[in-house]
């Protein structure tokens, strides 16, 4: 739980330099296009800490789980407690490394945002990432909000706190709607031209391309070309 505290605070820290200085909390055109590289940088900066702290928080909770079974239940427990982690561990690391390949150098995805930017690059499209990471995360999500509750209908316990105990688990559905809410909003960044105001709108704003958006004018149709390929 520890490595999931400290990127959620670098989580934190990158929103609250978004919002606060790169202009991320207001539409499109009304920031200050000195800002769109930094502001880039470090949403791209915040989509990979966002993975790494909530795949940290649910892979220690499905640990929690596995102690939770340890020489009480069958096998099959702990072997779909074990699924669920190495799930959760390679979503999470393979979208990682789609959002530092996405872009062929690594800096064009922020550096694209600059209309001096000459190099040559390539950039593959996210529209069919975005919602599926966003996807992912929430059937994640379910699988650990469902999986003790499995569990507890063999829990040798009194009727009242089983149920107390169910209850508990299942206030785990509300993140689950949270991230079906965020899957929806990833899947409008991905076509919305005003992109920095979309997100403003969704839950966990900093998960998912929510800080590369398309540029107003830019001054060929190669610069052009360059954002709707994000």
């Amino acid at each position: 739980m520890i490595p999931a505290w400290l990127t959620a605070l670098g989580l934190s820290t990158c929103a609250i330099l978004c919002t606060e200085k790169y202009g991320a909390d207001r539409h499109v055109w009304d920031v200050i296009p000195t800002l769109f590289v930094p502001l880039s940088h470090t949403g791209w900066t915040a989509e990979i800490i966002f993975l790494f702290a909530t795949g940290c928080t649910k892979v220690s909770v499905l640990l929690f789980y596995r102690r939770l079974v340890e020489g009480t239940y069958s096998r099959t427990w702990k072997y779909a407690t074990i699924a669920a982690i190495v799930f959760t561990i390679m979503y999470c690391v393979a979208f990682v490394l789609s959002l530092v390949f996405t872009c062929n150098p690594v800096e064009a995805w922020w550096m694209s945002y600059d209309f001096t930017y000459d190099r040559e690059y390539t950039c593959s499209d996210t529209t069919i990432a975005n919602p599926l990471s966003g996807a992912l995360s929430v059937l994640s999500d379910l699988y650990t909000v469902v999986l003790p509750c499995l569990m507890l209908r063999h829990f040798d316990a009194p009727r009242r706190q089983k149920i107390a105990l169910n209850i508990i688990f299942c206030l785990g559905l509300t993140v689950v709607a949270a991230g079906a809410v965020r899957t929806y909003y990833l899947t409008r960044l991905g076509y919305d031209f005003d992109g920095s105001w979309t997100q403003v709108e969704c839950p966990y704003p900093h998960s998912s391309h929510a800080y590369s958006f398309p540029v107003p004018s830019m001054s060929s149709s190669g610069a052009c070309s360059r954002f709707t390929s994000h």
